[in-house]
């Protein structure tokens, strides 16, 4: 029998637990759900990852969730777990409007604390193939895989995949702009000549931490340079515009 999460923890994101199983794939070794501590003092870490491990419960009559802190980065809009799974130790909550989020129990503990990584991605078709673009902001990669549809498995296309780091350096050095520290890319878009495009948030202006500005920016992937960026002012808080399907083709790069 599984017990409730504790009483004074409210779940988050999903009222399911991620179940890891084990190795023949019918035991169950841990399960993992994501809560928060609602009645904590503004700028404190609320966040909890609850854990529960069977085998690891000695006294049946005691059988408890640990409840470690949960440094869950969170992206600009609210997250949404759209899927979850584990796997090798992780477990993962897939947002399918903005990336994966991921907490590894193995390597991502630090005592009572587990660290969170969340990934930015996006999918396209570049020519006849199908591409996978993943943006790992904590181990500073933006690699894209290629589906190989004879063998159903995603393949590192290498010639495309590069440093994010090295990306941002040269969108920065291109629009001759300031950007907060470690800018976190929004809604990427993968083009069909195999450009990517994105949103940037921009410095704040006047002191205003949250002034809605954010650059849109044009960067090829295949050449590795930049094309074009625009500034969209408050884009939070205006209704949807469609533009033609040209319009990134007629804008002047700087």
């Amino acid at each position: 029998m599984i017990p409730f999460i504790p009483q004074d923890l409210v779940s988050t994101y999903t009222l399911q637990a991620i179940p890891e199983r084990s190795a023949d794939g019918v035991g169950l070794k841990q399960l993992a759900l994501t809560a928060r501590e609602p009645y904590l003092q503004p700028g404190i870490n609320r966040d909890r990852l609850c854990v529960f491990a069977p085998a690891a419960q000695k006294d049946p009559e005691s059988v408890r969730w640990q409840a470690m802190v949960h440094t869950f980065v969170q992206p600009r809009q609210r997250f949404s777990a759209d899927a979850m799974f584990s796997f090798q130790g992780k477990f993962f909550w897939a947002d399918l409007s903005q990336g994966i989020a991921y907490s590894d129990l193995i390597t991502g503990c630090s005592g009572p604390v587990v660290d969170t990584v969340f990934m930015s991605r996006t999918m396209g078709c570049v020519g006849d193939s199908i591409k996978f673009v993943c943006i790992d902001r904590r181990h500073e990669t933006l690699k894209i895989l290629t589906l190989d549809l004879d063998h159903q498995l995603w393949k590192e296309d290498e010639g495309l995949s590069c440093s994010w780091s090295d990306l941002l350096t040269q969108l920065i050095s291109f629009m001759d702009v300031e950007m907060p520290r470690n800018p976190q890319p929004q809604y990427p878009i993968l083009f069909p000549d195999g450009a990517l495009f994105f949103f940037l948030p921009s410095a704040p202006e006047w002191g205003c931490l949250m002034d809605g500005n954010h650059h849109a920016c044009c960067f090829d992937m295949i050449t590795k340079r930049p094309l074009c960026f625009g500034l969209v002012r408050n884009y939070h808080t205006i209704n949807p515009v469609i533009v033609p399907s040209d319009f990134f083709a007629m804008c002047e790069s700087s």
